[in-house]
């Protein structure tokens, strides 16, 4: 059979558990399985999404499963439940100022790598590079500190000096 510009080809979306740890990311994969199926329909993201949540977690969004706003149904149950998992940005600076990463058996790049998640796009990179440095050994702060590499240049350095 010849396969014609006007057939429309469905794509089934299949959509991963909700992740409480990571829900901004979370939500990332399944907006690209959206994009790939071409779901552009509020209700229908928002059924899909729905479907994809545990009881537990529903639990924190029954309002707006059960009575959802009129439109941009899919966004507020999205801000919910990132707010609610990851909190709100002041909450995670909050918690990366007040948390003592320590290094512990990670590499110097995991250390780095989680609390760039924990503080998110707009947290001051100078302040995240001081805090990072504090957790790893004096001798390779040292090092570091008197080396000219950028940011990501010295989280490779301090994994080669660690190892």
């Amino acid at each position: 059979s010849v396969v014609t510009p006007l057939e429309l080809h469905r794509v089934s979306v299949k959509p991963p558990v909700f992740w409480k740890k990571r829900p901004a990311l979370w939500f990332a994969q399944l907006e690209s399985q959206f994009r790939t199926a071409n779901i552009t329909v509020d209700q229908t993201r928002f059924d899909i999404a729905v479907s994809s949540i545990d009881s537990e977690v529903l639990e924190h969004v029954s309002d707006i499963i059960l009575n959802p706003p009129f439109a941009l149904k899919y966004d507020t149950l999205k801000e919910r439940l990132i707010e609610k998992y990851e909190g709100t940005e002041a909450q995670r600076h909050r918690q990366l100022l007040a948390s003592n990463l320590e290094l512990g058996e990670r590499a110097p790049s995991q250390l780095y790598k989680d609390m760039k998640d924990l503080a998110g796009v707009d947290f001051p990179v100078n302040v995240l590079k001081t805090l990072w440095l504090q957790q790893l050994p004096i001798n390779v702060q040292q090092i570091l500190l008197s080396s000219s590499k950028s940011l990501e240049g010295l989280v490779s350095l301090a994994d080669t000096l660690m190892e």
